[in-house]
């Protein structure tokens, strides 16, 4: 069976927006460890706009615009990189309310829907295999991206595409599709070149940490910077918004995630927490015995148990774990803490 996946690079404007919404929710949970926030990011040509509302101690002087540029700096936006975060003016739109009194906080009262996924194994970080392999390549380039790096400079925007033929405990590499913003003064071919080593020596290391990948390198339909060269990224060629990426920030095309984003907001939000759990729930089935689990489950304002759960199997002797779903049992930061992640990142679980 053929299959299809997609990852973008961390410097895509739609990524750039969640790292910095997630810079200022960070930003505020150091004031205020019990700090509340909702954050949304724009970028266009001409700049960021951040909005949103931040509820807790010390955060009128919070410096949105220092977090925004500093995060797009740190990401690789900064000369010589014709995208420079310190030319893009910043508005900020963020509501702040200092409180005092831990009481004074707002309770949130939202509803989601967060479906967990889990199956295969710890070499595919229990991903199915074609979005595993996307996100490998792209930690790979994100590396060779640093200084020091083969294509140092070069980034950070870009987007990868893999496609696979599955075959029982046999995956194929079929094609493999990657577009990257070279470096000003670089050739063309010289970064064809060099961004074929990196995903050759990618690719290898995949094959021998994992003997069902299997086929030659030589036979992959690969397809580099197929629109010709491509020198100006992130807010110099495209706009963002935070959210968009909600499918390949999970587990790609094949698995339905529910309709909540999770960048830009505090621990306690109510997606971000269920989806922590789903995703705990479907491991441990992984765990006792399933091939694969998918979990669902839905929650409304103004109850802190489930409206719906339900999940669905595939093998025998696993077990979704009889866990407290009422969310009045639980510590949002302990639900949070890293334990498989899904996206790479260090804030979600």
């Amino acid at each position: 069976m053929m299959r299809t996946s997609e990852v973008v690079l961390p410097g895509h404007v739609d990524k750039v927006c969640d790292a910095i919404a997630d810079a200022v929710v960070d930003a505020v949970l150091a004031k205020d460890r019990r700090g509340r926030a909702q954050v949304e990011v724009s970028i266009c040509h001409h700049g960021i706009l951040v909005t949103g509302s931040v509820v807790a101690r010390g955060c009128a002087d919070l410096d949105v615009a220092g977090i925004a540029r500093g995060t797009m700096a740190g990401i690789g936006y900064c000369a010589p990189n014709p995208c420079d975060a310190s030319r893009l003016p910043v508005v900020d739109w963020v509501r702040k309310t200092p409180v005092q009194d831990p009481e004074e906080y707002p309770l949130v009262a939202d509803q989601c829907v967060a479906t967990g996924s889990a199956g295969y194994d710890r070499l595919t970080g229990w991903l199915p295999p074609e979005h595993f392999l996307a996100r490998r390549f792209v930690m790979d380039l994100v590396d060779a991206f640093a200084p020091g790096g083969q294509l140092a400079g070069h980034g950070p925007d870009g987007k990868v595409v893999v496609g696979i033929s599955e075959s029982g405990d046999e995956w194929r590499l079929c094609s493999l599709l990657v577009s990257v913003v070279q470096l000003p003064g670089v050739s063309y071919l010289e970064l064809l070149a060099n961004l074929a080593a990196v995903l050759e020596a990618s690719w290898a290391a995949v094959c021998r940490r994992d003997r069902r990948w299997t086929g030659l390198w030589q036979r992959v339909d690969v397809r580099l910077n197929p629109s010709g060269g491509w020198t100006e990224g992130g807010s110099l060629c495209d706009n963002g918004q935070t959210g968009r990426k909600t499918v390949m920030d999970h587990y790609g095309p094949r698995i339905p995630v529910g309709g909540g984003a999770l960048s830009g907001k505090d621990p306690w939000q109510v997606d971000r927490v269920a989806q922590s759990l789903v995703r705990r729930a479907a491991l441990n089935a992984v765990g006792t015995g399933a091939r694969e689990c998918q979990v669902t489950v839905a929650y409304g304002p103004g109850s802190s148990a489930p409206l719906t759960l339900a999940w669905a199997m595939d093998g025998e002797g696993g077990k979704v774990p009889d866990c407290h779903w009422d969310l009045a049992h639980h510590s949002p930061r302990d639900l949070l803490a890293p334990c498989v992640p899904i996206d790479g990142s260090r804030r979600r679980g």
